[in-house]
């Protein structure tokens, strides 16, 4: 350390350049990389107009911070810097980069840097070498944690007791796969006396002074310190979409006690990743509360009764369903299905657990899964067989428990759940299913983090995202515990916004956001998301939509555009929490889906309404009550071709 003399001091093992020459910066840093040392370093970036290449002088400034002169260099110089890394000592090291943001709180730019390997004469960093990514997340590795986890069937009481631990903590994080397990887990903490703020990627709700938080996996804070963390449905870590997101919090979350919930089939994986880390871990089993009877016979639509549950696994069968349910008089169906916005989700659940309500049947997909509370009697699969965006495939074995086992839910009015299937011929495969143990999950998801791809885009001159992504993932080398997640609709959004003039966390931002490119009307309202943006930097939301008449949809197209169009204005409000100066209107936009939700939940209460002449609820007495007075005349806004 003393080879940097009085210009660089070690306060708190935080290495300080004040007064430095930042001509001198490279030789001062690779003389502190050796084995021996670990390094963090802290810059000071305000976004400094200069755009000049490090280490030239005008590309860095002074500022008066605490008493103290810093120098500030342009996160581009900071990038540079990095570079220069790669031309110095070439010594296996561990350090952590950080720079301040203009809105004073650290970002962490680059963490866990593994390896800096030789390649000839010249030192490069092998940034597609991801065979270690616990050392992506030093807070945690500081830490010895305690990891518990709860594993066991659905209904057996396993997220209740982690849930307990979490009430009863000091501080606390709650990591769910859902809004709705998010909002609910809120909901549940504020009721027993313990603040806890939401947070989703288009929800922020802050409670004064509140020391806990609940949010969805995606939203995981790996910077802060906890006394309590629950991760619930663990098993998603092998999910090919989202399971980086577990994998990320799993890894993470920095806290004393981590309480890890879902299927006993995610204990062997967990247990493999969390091996290098020197966590403590101990697992608890837990038995099903209530019993679940798998039926020996068939079940007809003839046959249906109060507290069914009719599963289905496409949008087209779930409505041929209901309408063939509700055609013989007896019931109503609610229907629960992923397209759904998550409110119009909540109040069809809400409707069929209402004992008042004549919406007594339940007609949904799997995505009763995990996130609702419902009352069901028995589970009806109309199929083993779903369409998984690529193939029609069988059902797995976890899926199968998962969604039988949302009947006879504990505590409910009906405490003995039972499951069986429309075809005969499925029984077999439904038995076996509920008989045997869920193979155990053989890998978890892992996607690189922006810093990697950020630094690997500028060792390659490259600021296109499609082909850095593609060619990092060709590259990219894993442990035999992961897989890269699947970047299909992340590539469709890069060859979309591609050759518009964004910076790369643009691109990534955009890249990142929760949008289905197969849905024609939420792509070209990405698409002109972006195209608003690299033009102006700044996105009006009636830019983009024109007004028009907002009515309850008439048919089931109608009904499949409005969906569309709630996709399209939740985008606007992801957007809007991460690109806030850009897209200004974010209470338009959250206004524009709560009108969305309740005209879809007037659709869908009016069909149960034509084919029973008296019915509980009506659409426009819904509205009328549930709007504010400037909302009950609402506008429809259409995507605007010509924008």
């Amino acid at each position: 350390m003393t080879a940097c003399g009085n210009r660089l001091r070690r306060i708190n093992s935080i290495c300080d350049l004040s007064g430095a020459n930042p001509g001198e910066v490279p030789r001062q840093i690779s003389s502190l990389l050796s084995p021996s040392n670990r390094v963090r370093l802290y810059f000071f970036s305000y976004a400094a107009e200069s755009r000049t290449c490090f280490p030239v002088d005008s590309g860095w400034k002074e500022k008066k911070r605490k008493g103290k002169t810093v120098p500030m260099a342009s996160s581009i110089l900071l990038r540079q810097l990095f570079y220069c890394f790669t031309h110095f000592h070439h010594h296996c090291v561990k350090r952590n980069v950080c720079m301040m943001t203009k809105f004073d709180q650290p970002l962490t730019f680059w963490s866990g840097l593994r390896y800096m390997t030789i390649y000839g004469s010249s030192g490069k960093l092998d940034l597609t070498d991801m065979t270690s990514p616990h050392s992506w997340y030093p807070n945690a590795r500081k830490k010895k944690r305690n990891v518990f986890l709860h594993v066991g069937p659905t209904n057996s009481g396993k997220t209740y007791t982690a849930l307990k631990r979490l009430e009863k903590s000091s501080s606390g994080v709650y990591c769910g796969p859902l809004r709705l397990l998010a909002w609910e887990i809120a909901q549940r903490l504020n009721k027993a006396d313990v603040p806890c703020n939401l947070i989703t990627g288009q929800e922020r709700d802050e409670i004064a002074g509140a020391k806990h938080t609940s949010l969805t996996v995606e939203m995981a804070d790996v910077t802060s310190e906890y006394q309590c963390a629950v991760i619930d449905e663990i098993q998603m870590v092998g999910c090919k979409t989202r399971g980086h997101a577990f994998t990320r919090a799993l890894l993470g979350i920095s806290c004393h006690e981590l309480h890890v919930c879902g299927d006993p089939a995610a204990v062997t994986l967990i247990k493999r990743m969390l091996e290098v880390t020197g966590d403590v871990i101990t697992v608890q089993y837990y038995e099903r509360l209530s019993p679940l009877i798998p039926l020996t016979y068939p079940m007809s639509s003839s046959n249906i009764k109060t507290g069914d549950c009719m599963v289905a696994f496409s949008r087209h069968e779930i409505y041929r369903l209901k309408k063939k349910i509700e055609s013989g008089g007896k019931h109503l169906c609610s229907v629960v299905y992923g397209s759904l916005p998550p409110e119009t989700r909540t109040k069809q659940a809400s409707m069929f657990n209402d004992e008042s309500s004549e919406f007594d049947v339940l007609v949904a997909s799997d995505a009763i899964g995990m996130g609702l509370n419902l009352n069901i009697s028995r589970i009806i699969f109309s199929t083993l067989q779903k369409f998984d965006g690529v193939c029609t495939r069988e059902l797995g074995i976890l899926e199968i428990k998962q969604i039988a086992g949302r009947a006879g839910r504990y505590g409910s009015k009906f405490p003995i759940g039972e499951v069986t299937c429309l075809d005969a011929e499925d029984l077999p495969v439904l038995h076996s299913a509920l008989e045997s143990c869920s193979p155990d999950l053989e890998r978890a998801g892992l996607f690189p983090t922006f810093d990697i791809l950020s630094l690997y885009s500028r060792l390659h001159s490259s600021n296109k995202f499609f082909p850095v992504l593609e060619q990092f993932l060709e590259k990219a080398k894993l442990s035999p515990d992961y897989f890269i997640a699947d970047c299909e609709q992340m590539l469709k959004v890069a060859a979309a916004v591609d050759d518009l003039p964004l910076a790369f966390h643009d691109k990534y931002t955009f890249c990142m956001s929760p949008v289905d490119m197969d849905d024609d009307i939420s792509a070209q309202g990405l698409i002109q998301f972006a195209e608003k943006y690299a033009r102006k930097g700044l996105v009006r939301l009636k830019e983009i939509f024109t007004p028009g008449t907002l009515q309850v949809p008439k048919s089931h197209g109608a009904l499949k555009e409005l969906e569309s169009v709630h996709k399209v204005l939740d985008l606007y409000v992801w957007l809007s929490f991460r690109m806030e100066e850009s897209f200004p209107d974010r209470e338009l936009a959250s206004s524009q889906k709560a009108i969305c939700s309740l005209l879809i939940e007037g659709f869908l209460e009016r069909l149960g309404c034509y084919r029973r002449r008296k019915a509980s609820y009506n659409s426009t007495t819904l509205l009328q009550k549930k709007h504010h007075p400037a909302l009950v005349h609402p506008k429809l806004f259409q995507i605007d071709e010509g924008s």
